[in-house]
């Protein structure tokens, strides 16, 4: 098996189970966009022992749909939402910690300071979500997708089962089939999970779950941990701006998921 991932036992929050090595290994690859046959080759797995995790996945989290399993997987903490951030968040999160780290030196009073780090960590958040739209129009993927393309997504999003939406929107089986194929080659994706990711990152499925007060909610505690990083004296330069840049990436995460995993994991 591929050691790429460090092994342990994950409990949920809960502590109603836990997921073994292999379970863990399996949500994650499907969570990184590998299909199940991408999968099998990567952890050495025998198709039997591949449908037995799936069959032990489906059973503990109580849902056959692997969407909502990785969903519930997020929300436990099960796996790590830094870990499946684009790039480009991590390439501004770089730019704007040097940019924290050289106002808070430059600051005196602690009041100052956070006033400083919040107008810091907007910026980072707004010019993340700037970057990936400019990045994805650039691509003109959101013009590919048909109206009627666009419209399934939302249905999907919306958590409607299989054959609710056939029926709302007189589709057959074999439409379904074309349909789902045809949205994750335009997408560049392998599961509903990602396809729900760029569809909020494309504005094509809106959720009004989240608002400017809890972004807001947010900054202040990142905030208020990054300054809280600099009066720690056993720690030092380096340490303190690799908080800072962590600290980033989690806030950004748990906007992106808040938004992506509200209603998918019910």
């Amino acid at each position: 098996m591929a050691l790429i991932f460090k092994e342990h036992n994950a409990r949920t929050n809960s502590n109603s189970f836990i997921l073994n090595n292999f379970e863990q290994f399996y949500i994650r690859l499907y969570a990184h966009g590998y299909t199940r046959q991408e999968i099998i080759d990567f952890l050495e797995l025998p198709k039997s022992k591949a449908y037995s995790i799936r069959a032990s996945l489906k059973s503990k989290f109580k849902t056959s749909n692997f969407d909502k399993i990785t969903s519930k997987a997020f929300k436990k903490g099960l796996i790590e939402r830094i870990d499946f951030l684009d790039e480009t968040v991590k390439t501004q999160a770089l730019k704007f910690t040097k940019s924290i780290c050289d106002k808070y030196i430059k600051t005196t009073t602690p009041l100052q300071k956070i006033k400083e780090v919040k107008v810091d960590i907007l910026g980072f958040y707004y010019a993340c979500e700037h970057s990936i739209h400019s990045q994805l129009e650039n691509k003109a993927i959101k013009d590919q997708l048909s109206q009627n393309e666009k419209e399934y997504i939302r249905d999907m999003y919306k958590g409607f089962r299989r054959n609710k939406v056939e029926t709302e929107n007189n589709l057959y089986k074999e439409h379904i089939k074309v349909l789902n194929q045809a949205v994750f080659e335009k997408l560049g994706v392998t599961n509903w999970f990602n396809v729900y990711k760029k569809a909020l990152q494309l504005d094509i499925i809106k959720p009004q779950n989240i608002s400017n007060e809890s972004i807001v909610l947010e900054v202040n505690n990142t905030a208020t941990n990054i300054v809280r990083l600099f009066s720690l004296k056993r720690l030092n330069y380096n340490e303190k701006k690799l908080g800072i840049y962590d600290e980033l990436l989690k806030l950004y995460s748990n906007i992106e998921f808040a938004i992506l995993l509200y209603d998918n994991a019910q």
